[in-house]
């Protein structure tokens, strides 16, 4: 499982809680994979402390999501600097080696550390968009969101 998955089950745990149990060996896997790497270190406690418990009433599910979404930018942004701490070394070893498979690694690295940021800016817009919705109830807003929504499906493939 790639760093990018794991943030992926993690996304799709945050934004799906409401709907149903995200306490799933899946998501129990990603946290285990990143808990090691992760700072500040609570984040991943946070998170699978969240996890578990049952919500039976819609406020406890709100609630819920309330935590796990700032809980899961704080991860995926320490992700995003590990990223940026590995290229950094990675970017030292080649200047030194001139090893083209390490230029390769910090290509790989890129394109991850922007896919990360472009998805946050993306849920931005979502969420504005989402919150624009609910107050004018402008008929081009939905199909904005799903055109976004798709940009975030073809990052992940």
């Amino acid at each position: 499982m790639t760093v990018l998955e794991t943030l992926a089950i993690l996304e799709s745990a945050t934004l799906e809680c409401k709907k149903r149990d995200i306490n799933t060996p899946e998501v129990r896997e990603a946290l285990d994979l990143l808990e090691p790497h992760i700072r500040p270190e609570w984040l991943i406690s946070q998170f699978r402390h969240h996890i578990g418990g049952e919500r039976e009433n819609g406020y406890q599910r709100e609630g819920q999501q309330q935590v796990l979404r700032p809980t899961f930018e704080g991860i995926r942004d320490s992700v995003k600097e590990l990223i940026g701490k590995q290229m950094d070394a990675l970017a030292r070893k080649f200047a030194a080696t001139h090893d083209m498979s390490v230029k390769e690694e910090i290509e790989r690295l890129a394109r991850e550390y922007g896919n990360l940021g472009a998805r946050k800016e993306i849920e931005r817009k979502m969420d504005a968009l989402t919150r624009e919705y609910h107050n004018t109830h402008d008929p081009e807003i939905p199909e904005e969101i799903y055109r976004l929504a798709r940009q975030l499906g073809e990052m992940e493939h």
